[in-house]
């Protein structure tokens, strides 16, 4: 069962239908035009006796999708029947004749069940599969964006459970994307999960691999595609486990790990650039760390590095969020056997073509042995009472000659395009839907996102705020010049509202508006350095005081002198604001102009000219209104500048001291002068000896 919506796109030339995500037919390369369903034959009619066809709910590229009522039982069904003009399509027919077997071998509550299926007697096939009333998992995601961690988790691993039941039956899926992922209200658990869309599935075990299973087709849609898929080689059960750390990567953080505006360009992310690391994404860094590392190992380029299958890492995940303290349900067994038919009371006339899904006994799954063949997919029947059926690798095959149709490409399942080296290009198309973007009316959402602005719902909601709506206008269409207008307003007015925040001091919440500014653009250098600055550490407040910068004074070089007031200050209407440097209480110079900076500190430079001690005061205001503080302040000598010693002392006598030649004046009383002596004799005086002391007697 694909993902369906209610409007298709048919060529205007051939007819053909295709889903809402296709652009162009794949006959005639025409673009395809949107259309409403009118007039289905099938609506009204009653299918083998019992099924009364009630509404078409959906068509994709292979078929349509009913609501029936199985009158017998009382219950509604899913009746999926090929569309008319492909039933002579090979590979389609191929494909859709693939996924009936294949899901009628698998039997696990997260896979959808299927009853019957057949051909109808005018040659139409078809599927009858349980209704699932819920919601496809990519509509969860447009609404809701990242889910909680115990959520996405409680989701990703009943997807791992039901995919990897089809691994131990040897089957890879092949396009696991949120589409074909549906939550339904089932044992009290409103997400539980249903896998839908085997349609492309491949069995691994069996050596004849025919067209549809061959290296070189690329399949899958882009955006959840594995390397090697995308490189159009070989996958197997660990492809899918790729294609699932991106739907976990997704449900976790809202957004898949590569973005791209065209399915090549998304192809070559995958082959060649390294998936961003969970945590490292804006809404991806709640996700505990154990959780974070087995999905990046799960997205590792080299199959060898990831987990052997979907059990294998839904194990992983398990593990990983019992270790961060989350409960996730354990693995939900496959449901017991009860013999064929598999839905008691479905019955089907003998004029029907058609066969009824039996369900393999409960078994241990076979050991992986490339050359062994799966017992439960040998036992799927094959109702299409078809001699010439094309073989399936690990199913029992009538016949093992290939039909001509078996020799031809399919081209319901390709999309997009790759370029192959050399400078020959060869066109792949991947699958039938090259991105899983819906159709949207442009008008109607702009018109919504501007009543969203006028009401201030700028991401929240995320469906009817800005943010979600023009998502949706620019993953249509990426230049539209509204859209982009909206969210630079909507940018601009979360930005206002941080910067409002950051200036009375409130960091967290200016930081949280930032961060939801910076979602509205692809990138913002403002909004980045603001991030920036608000999770750096804060810087504690100045001290209060004055000082110098540095705080060592030399005489002769420029300083700064620094004032920071007391916390709760007042200035009020004080002006002047000044230095002034005193000594010995004398003001030295003229007082020094002070200017405030923002963070209320002042500050102003200055030279002292002479070492000594000083005392620094600033004051701000006059007379009683005047606030004043004031330290004392050491000014050193200028270790650099040499001091001046004289190189030619003054002769000295014996006694130590100075010649001088003038006479005692007469009145002098006679004093005996001690005698000195000098601790070591002196070194000879090279000048000419003075005249000899006068010997005359003192009156």
């Amino acid at each position: 069962m694909e993902a369906m919506h209610a409007l298709t796109k048919v060529c205007p030339k051939c007819g053909r239908r295709y889903d809402s995500a296709a652009a162009f037919c794949q006959k005639d390369g025409l673009r395809l035009q949107v259309t409403h369903e009118e007039g289905d034959a099938y609506i009204g009619q009653t299918l083998l006796d019992q099924f009364k066809i009630e509404e078409k709910i959906g068509a994709g590229g292979m078929g349509s999708v009913y609501r029936a009522r199985q009158m017998t039982l009382h219950r509604d069904v899913a009746i999926k029947i090929l569309h008319a003009e492909l039933a002579d399509n090979a590979d389609a027919v191929r494909r859709f004749k693939r996924e009936a077997r294949v899901c009628t071998a698998l039997d696990h509550p997260n896979v959808v069940r299927v009853f019957l299926f057949g051909q109808l007697k005018d040659g139409s096939l078809y599927i009858v599969m349980e209704h699932l009333d819920g919601r496809s998992l990519l509509e969860v995601i447009q609404k809701e964006g990242a889910l909680p961690v115990h959520r996405s988790l409680h989701i990703a691993t009943q997807i791992c459970d039901g995919v990897g039941e089809a691994h131990q039956q040897g089957v890879v899926h092949r396009d696991i994307k949120p589409e074909n992922v549906v939550l339904v209200n089932r044992r009290r658990d409103p997400d539980f999960v249903k896998v839908l869309d085997f349609g492309i599935a491949r069995v691994l075990w069996g050596d004849d691999v025919t067209v549809a299973t061959q290296s070189g087709l690329v399949f899958g849609t882009a955006r959840y595609i594995s390397p090697e898929g995308a490189a159009g080689e070989s996958t197997d059960a660990r492809s899918d486990v790729y294609s699932l750390g991106v739907l976990t990567y997704q449900l976790l953080c809202g957004e898949t790990p590569f973005d791209a505006a065209s399915p090549v360009q998304m192809l070559m992310k995958h082959i060649h650039a390294e998936a961003p690391h969970l945590r490292g994404q804006s809404h991806g860094q709640h996700v505990p760390e154990p959780v974070a590392d087995v999905v990046m190992r799960a997205l590792s380029k080299n199959p060898e590095g990831r987990y052997d299958d979907a059990h294998a890492y839904a194990d992983a995940l398990r593990g990983a969020a019992e270790s961060a303290g989350f409960e996730v349900h354990r693995r939900r067994a496959a449901r017991p056997s009860i013999g064929p038919p598999s839905e008691p009371g479905v019955e089907v006339p003998a004029s029907a073509s058609g066969s009824l899904a039996k369900t393999p006994p409960m078994s241990e799954p076979p050991p992986r042995d490339p050359i062994q063949t799966s017992p439960t997919l040998e036992g799927a029947p094959n109702p299409f009472d078809d001699d010439n059926d094309i073989s399936i690798a690990g199913l029992a095959s009538p016949t093992p000659k290939l039909s001509k149709g078996a020799r031809t490409i399919g081209m319901a399942f390709v999309i997009g395009a790759l370029l192959v080296a050399g400078g020959f290009g060869v066109k792949t198309y991947l699958d039938q839907r090259p991105d899983p973007a819906p159709v949207v009316d442009a008008a109607a959402l702009i018109a919504s996102a501007q009543e969203a602005l006028r009401r201030g719902d700028l991401d929240e909601p995320r469906a009817t705020s800005v943010l979600g709506l023009t998502d949706e206008v620019l993953a249509a269409h990426p230049q539209d010049p509204e859209a982009g207008r909206l969210r630079r307003l909507a940018r601009d007015q979360l930005v206002e509202r941080a910067r409002e925040r950051a200036g009375a001091g409130e960091r967290d919440e200016a930081l949280a508006l930032y961060r939801r500014a910076a979602a509205f653009v692809t990138e913002d250098a403002a909004i980045a350095a603001a991030i920036e600055a608000l999770e750096s550490p804060p810087v504690n407040p100045p001290t209060p005081g004055v000082r110098t910068r540095p705080q060592l004074v030399t005489a002769g070089e420029e300083i700064t002198l620094v004032a920071v007031l007391e916390p709760g200050t007042e200035i009020g209407d004080r002006t002047s604001p000044r230095f002034v440097i005193q000594r010995a209480r004398r003001q030295v110079g003229s007082a020094i102009e002070a200017t405030r900076l923002e963070d209320g500190s002042y500050e102003a430079t200055h030279t002292i000219s002479r070492s000594g001690t000083y005392r620094l005061l600033f004051r701000i205001g006059s007379g009683t209104n005047r606030i004043e503080q004031s330290a004392d302040l050491e000014v050193r000598r200028d270790p650099h500048q040499p001091v001046r010693v004289p190189s030619d002392p003054p002769p000295v006598t014996t006694q130590g001291s100075a010649w001088t030649p003038s006479v005692a004046p007469a009145w002098a009383p006679t004093v005996e002068l001690p005698q000195v002596v000098d601790p070591a004799p002196p070194p000879p005086v090279q000048d000419p000896a003075p005249p000899p002391p006068w010997t005359g007697s003192v009156l």
